[in-house]
């Protein structure tokens, strides 16, 4: 009987120290697996640290250090594949009308089918209030220009025609890639700015975002620009009165005899004119010529001693 309480206290010890053992190897198991992934988590977070600077002395370099890299990775494939064609497209046309007053309302019908507005008008009139020359300045959407000067150049009587067109494609892609490059950079150097705790860092990044900031809005103006350039076609038209063609020469039914006679009686006229012309220049000259002549006479002889006639011996 004492052999068995024995045997059975062994077992029990044994089976305790074996769950022990157990408890033991699972905590060191869950505390390794725990510390693994402290380690993997520390260096992802380390991995992140590195890639975005943060503030600090070199905080300025490493914005942009950060924004340059940004940059290359969204340029990694050629902006000028993914860009639609973008053109400049512009035009002249010179008209010639009967009827200039006719002619301008035509005009503004071709713009409103078109889509488009008359930017700017200069018209001149006569005397009698008829428009007599025009200038407008026509701004149609692109995809409308060359259906608008087709229609345009019916219009008169004769034209002269100038168009060009200029494709800014890799213009287009280049500015919108900048643009984008210096918001992701403002971006960043704003995040660095609410991080920021030394004061010379603040003012540096401040001053930093002001210069960044104006370099974007002179960029996107320019990117506006382009956009409204590409968007919109600019045609000047110009519309001038055509002049009314000479008379037509009567013909001479009477033969040579009247002929002859009209030109003698138009060479006459020509004679008398002329005549009269130069006596009309010879008059008030000879009527001066005249007065000084008479006076000066008059003077030596009231002034010239007369001579006695000697009597006769």
């Amino acid at each position: 009987m004492a052999y068995f309480h024995t045997f059975l206290r062994r077992r029990v010890a044994a089976a305790l120290l074996a769950a022990f053992a157990l408890l033991v190897m699972a905590g060191c198991s869950g505390t390794g697996g725990a510390a693994e992934t402290a380690d993997l988590d520390a260096g992802a977070a380390g991995g992140a640290a590195a890639r975005v600077p943060q503030a600090g002395p070199d905080a300025l370099e490493g914005a942009a250090e950060y924004a340059a890299d940004q940059g290359r990775r969204g340029q990694s494939t050629d902006l000028t594949d993914v860009t639609p064609q973008a053109q400049i497209k512009t035009a002249a046309i010179s008209l010639y009308a009967d009827n200039v007053d006719e002619v301008l309302p035509q005009v503004s019908d071709v713009v409103v089918v078109a889509q488009g507005e008359i930017e700017s008008e200069d018209t001149s009139t006569n005397r009698q209030g008829k428009a007599v020359h025009s200038r407008l300045v026509l701004r149609v959407p692109v995809e409308e220009f060359e259906a608008t000067v087709t229609k345009l150049t019916d219009l008169g009587v004769r034209y002269t025609l100038e168009t060009s067109v200029e494709d800014v494609t890799a213009e287009v892609a280049d500015i919108n890639s900048r643009v984008r490059s210096a918001e992701d950079s403002i971006a960043q150097l704003r995040r660095l700015f609410s991080a920021a705790t030394k004061l010379g860092d603040i003012i540096a990044l401040e001053n930093e975002l002001s210069q960044r900031q104006a370099d974007l809005e002179a960029l996107q103006a320019q990117q506006r620009a382009l956009a409204d350039l590409t968007t919109m076609s600019t045609i000047t038209v110009t519309v001038r009165q055509t002049s009314d063609p000479p008379p037509p020469a009567e013909e001479d039914r009477a033969g040579g005899f009247i002929a002859g006679l009209k030109s003698g009686w138009d060479a006459l006229v020509e004679f008398v004119r002329a005549l009269s012309h130069g006596l009309g220049l010879a008059l008030p000259l000879g009527t001066l010529l005249t007065l000084v002549g008479v006076g000066g006479y008059l003077l030596v002889r009231r002034f010239t001693p007369r001579l006695r006639p000697r009597a006769n011996e």
